[in-house]
């Protein structure tokens, strides 16, 4: 009985958690790449990134204007696991969403996120992340071919 009603629980939480993706209105990120998409103006936005040796990244969005997002970022090392974790500095996340596009001309956002991961350890020069932030991007996202399907480029530079 135990076993049932963990997978049935289970099964409604995978629906709801797979269900904000095909959505209408797209996704603010694609696995690591950032899209035009902002977060509506009240609402909040949480993602959480599990990686090796037990770390964690999480993000906190807010839509605090409209087209305007602002977060953070915390990552932690060694959360899941035996060993003690190590917290990292909280970091900066905003976006601006400049056009939101039109028939032929595809939407604008310009954003900032300053949030690596996989923190280096190996040598204790150089403290860095393997996984290098974002840091100043600049995106295009357009809706071509069919409803729902989006293209998305853009550029970043980090520090």
């Amino acid at each position: 009985m135990i076993r049932k009603t963990s997978f049935i629980l289970l099964s409604v939480l995978t629906v709801f958690t797979i269900q904000p993706l095909f959505a209408v209105g797209g996704s603010t990120e694609l696995i690591d790449t950032p899209t035009a998409e902002v977060i509506d103006y009240y609402a909040t936005q949480m993602n959480f990134r599990f990686y090796s040796n037990g770390g964690i990244l999480s993000r906190v969005g807010f839509g605090v204007f409209k087209g305007l997002n602002i977060g953070f970022s915390l990552d932690v090392d060694k959360l899941v696991g035996t060993l003690n974790p190590e917290l990292r500095q909280p970091t900066l996340n905003l976006k601006y969403r400049l056009f939101d596009g039109a028939q032929q001309i595809p939407a604008i956002a310009i954003g900032y996120e300053g949030q690596g991961y996989n923190y280096d350890t190996s040598t204790s020069t150089t403290n860095t992340y393997t996984e290098k932030e974002k840091g100043l991007y600049l995106i295009f996202s357009m809706e071509t071919v069919a409803k729902g399907l989006e293209f998305h480029i853009g550029t970043n530079i980090n520090f």
